[in-house]
């Protein structure tokens, strides 16, 4: 019996490792707006690397559910994605994410006309609350 159970554990161990594999799931909060403070708000970031898709919630947000974006650079020390446009997920040039994979900060920059440098529009502080599945 206590064999039976050491396989089971093992498989449970082994399957939720292949099942977390690559999803991160943040809690960020709101820290400036442009160069103004801004604290109180809430959003949750939901990373897969496998399909590349960045998901976003905010709760304070009138829309329900989970906003779909591309991810689309993937480095040792920051992640890269932007809004999809339509159902086929084309991205936008006028605007992206980043998030600092070493101090935790998502960053969203934003340009108006194609020649225009990005400025950054508002960031938040993330922290990793769980793998998710």
């Amino acid at each position: 019996m206590k064999k039976y159970f050491v396989l089971l554990t093992l498989f449970f161990i082994s399957y939720s490792s292949l099942t977390f594999g690559n999803t991160l799931l943040l809690k960020c909060t709101s820290l400036k707006f442009f160069e103004d403070d801004w604290t109180g708000n809430i959003l949750f970031v939901k990373m897969d690397e496998e399909k590349n898709r960045v998901y976003l919630n905010e709760p304070a947000d009138k829309k329900i559910g989970w906003t779909m974006n591309k991810l689309t650079s993937v480095k040792a020390d920051f992640f890269t994605f932007e809004n999809c446009e339509n159902i086929k997920c084309e991205n936008s040039s006028f605007a992206y994410y980043s998030i600092d994979r070493v101090v935790g900060s998502l960053k969203y920059y934003t340009k108006v006309r194609k020649n225009d440098k990005y400025t950054k529009m508002y960031e938040y502080q993330c922290k990793k609350i769980k793998r998710a599945f």
